[in-house]
């Protein structure tokens, strides 16, 4: 029984599709904030900013220099598949690494504090941005599944305005590093 469930939900746990697509609503409120210039984990019918690197050019092999901040959107899945590539430890690594280069930016991933990839590449994230309620991402325009977990969005930047906290702060619970 416990492996039919499994089996049942299995996409409520981890994700082995690349096309997942963030809300307009969702992507709208951040880039109002933030300005993304350039998407790092898209493709033509998912990207949300005319700059982006699909999986054939594979972000995780090249610079996301840019000028403005880039947008991340990794495929979630906690395991190596080849529809997905790399696992969201690889993502999470080359997003703190393109961070200590300058390179700032925001990641959606699932909030899972207990994890290792969490633990060993968010935790020294200056802020993290928890939204309120569930993002239910889209699949081809629409959503196929609402999430059983909450989403996080470390947020790679050195420093936010006031302004930018404050507006944060409305739509989630904003959490800044202390040390």
């Amino acid at each position: 029984m416990e492996n039919q469930n499994y089996k049942k939900f299995k996409g409520l746990y981890m994700s082995e599709d690349w096309d997942y697509e963030t809300p307009d609503e969702f992507w709208n409120f951040l880039n109002e904030i933030f300005g993304f210039t350039l998407d790092v984990a898209s493709n033509l019918y998912n990207k949300k900013t005319d700059v982006f690197i699909n999986e054939e050019t594979n972000a995780l092999t090249v610079e996301w220099e840019t000028d403005g901040l880039w947008w991340m959107n990794p495929p979630w899945g906690r395991k190596y598949t080849k529809k997905t590539g790399y696992r969201i430890s690889d993502w999470m690594n080359k997003a703190l690494f393109e961070f200590r280069k300058g390179h700032e930016g925001v990641a959606v991933v699932s909030a899972r504090t207990d994890t290792r990839w969490w633990q060993n590449y968010v935790a020294e994230v200056p802020y993290i941005w928890f939204p309120k309620g569930r993002v239910a991402f889209l699949l081809e325009g629409e959503v196929r599944h609402q999430p059983n977990f909450p989403s996080a969005c470390p947020i790679y930047v050195k420093s936010l305005e006031q302004w930018q906290i404050d507006k944060l702060n409305k739509k989630g619970d904003l959490r800044e590093k202390l040390i």
